[in-house]
């Protein structure tokens, strides 16, 4: 028999013997579950009988209320009552025994010291100070100890006035002060490399600090030295191969990143400073002769301006960035560069590289080792975003003024695709419009025409 039917024929038992009935005539009624449900009945009646002896609710309620009233009562009255008063004088002349009163009493009658003991114990204070006596100093000493202190006071005030000078200017060393102070530190951890020493945390601090000059320089390019800085990389990647990775993974992996992303920044540094550097002349130039005739020097051809929905595609020959060959996208309102095994999508390129592209966003199909890509430009905003599989991340923003992602932030999303992407978005640049040349324009002074070089002869 099921446990769920005992229990059923349990129950019918019970309500049978709640109506009247006698235990004999409630088995009665199930002669071959008899022998089961007996035992179980039987115990079922003897719980009832020991907890029908139970007091009701309504009594333990009061009785408890009863008891804490009473309670509350004693309590009150002992609170209540005070002691008599010569428990309490007894009390408070133990209390001051134990206090020290006596001590006090006592110390209290003793007479102040007359003036002969301190004389003479001021006398034995001088003998003892006169036979502990020190060395007299010797000239020579005496010398050097004061020239010191007069070193210690000029450090101090050269220390002054260095704060003073902080607190008066607040703006923060030029970047060629800080790269000079990070080459002075990097040829200190160099000799410690050398000598078996280093610590991966002191080269992260300082790939830190370059990347932080290298921003500096970015976004002032006076005075910048890519060569000096990718120098400084270089040899603190040299004293990165010599950690290793299994000390710090994780201190590793970030140094390297911050490396990565420095060095990347020092080729985007010196692609633009070559053009201006190539533009900038070193010297005057010297008057020319004006051209003979028969020697017309030919004007050097410029591309010739785009028009609304073309796009020219033009090789960046200056441009290695990741030892890879670049081309530059350009419409306009848009340009940046990308890898030339890249083809931008739908577009069909004419003489010149240009050709026409109608649609608002562009999209260039790549790859980036065995990783196939799609780079989405749209061309009114300047927006640029890279799909790589599942992963989507944003290499561009917005506006004239969108900033590109950060190389930590790309590789964090797309691992080793980070630096191309990184390259591309810092390569972006929004066209100018025609309010903005002209406001930026600055007029020219009309050209003055030399005299010919060769006197023209008279005429006979």
């Amino acid at each position: 028999m099921s446990r769920d039917r005992l229990m059923e024929l349990l129950e019918q038992c019970l309500l049978q013997f709640e109506a009247g009935l006698s235990p004999e005539e409630c088995l009665a009624a199930f002669p071959e579950e008899r022998d089961l449900l007996e035992p179980l009945f039987r115990q079922a009646l003897s719980l009832r009988v020991a907890f029908s002896g139970l007091p009701a609710e309504g009594f333990k309620r009061a009785a408890r209320e009863r008891t804490l009233v009473a309670a509350g009562r004693d309590v009150g009255a002992a609170f209540a009552a005070e002691p008599e008063p010569g428990f309490a004088a007894s009390a408070r002349r133990r209390l001051l025994n134990a206090a020290g009163a006596q001590a006090q009493e006592a110390l209290r009658a003793v007479p102040p010291p007359r003036l002969p003991f301190w004389v003479n114990a001021r006398r034995r204070l001088l003998e003892a100070a006169a036979m502990s006596a020190r060395p007299a100093a010797r000239p020579m000493a005496l010398a050097f100890r004061t020239a010191l202190s007069g070193s210690v006071a000029v450090l101090a005030l050269a220390l002054l006035a260095l704060v003073y000078l902080t607190l008066q200017n607040g703006t923060p060393r030029a970047a060629a002060d800080e790269l000079a102070q990070i080459e002075q530190e990097l040829q200190v951890v160099e000799q410690q490399a050398s000598n078996g020493k280093i610590s991966v945390s002191v080269i992260f601090d300082l790939a830190a600090r370059t990347n932080q000059v290298v921003d500096k320089f970015s976004s002032n390019p006076a005075g910048a030295q890519p060569e000096k800085l990718q120098e400084i990389i270089d040899r603190q990647a040299d004293l990165l191969e010599q950690v290793s990775p299994e000390e710090a993974p994780q201190e590793v992996a970030e140094t390297k990143e911050q490396l990565d992303e420095a060095e990347a920044k020092v080729t985007s540094l010196a692609a633009r400073i070559e053009p201006t550097a190539t533009a900038t002349p070193t010297s005057e130039p010297s008057p020319e002769p004006s051209p003979s005739p028969a020697q017309t020097p030919s004007p050097t051809p410029k591309p010739k301006p785009l028009e609304s929905g073309q796009v020219r595609v033009s090789a960046l020959r200056n441009d290695t960035t990741l030892a890879l060959t670049w081309y530059k996208v350009e419409t306009t309102t848009l340009s940046f560069a990308i890898p030339s095994t890249w083809q931008v999508a739908g577009l069909t390129l004419g003489s010149g590289g240009v050709g026409t592209f109608t649609s608002e966003y562009m999209r260039i199909d790549g790859a980036i080792g065995e990783v196939s890509v799609i780079l989405l430009a749209n061309l009114q905003t300047g927006q640029i975003t890279a799909i790589l599989g599942d992963d989507q991340v944003n290499v561009r923003g917005g506006g004239a003024d969108g900033q590109a992602a950060t190389l930590t932030d790309l590789i964090s999303v797309v691992g080793d695709a980070g630096p191309v992407l990184f390259h591309i978005g810092t390569s972006a640049a929004m066209a100018e419009t025609e309010d903005e040349e002209e406001a930026t324009a600055t007029p020219r002074p009309s050209a003055t025409p030399r005299p010919s070089a060769t006197p023209t002869p008279a005429e006979p």
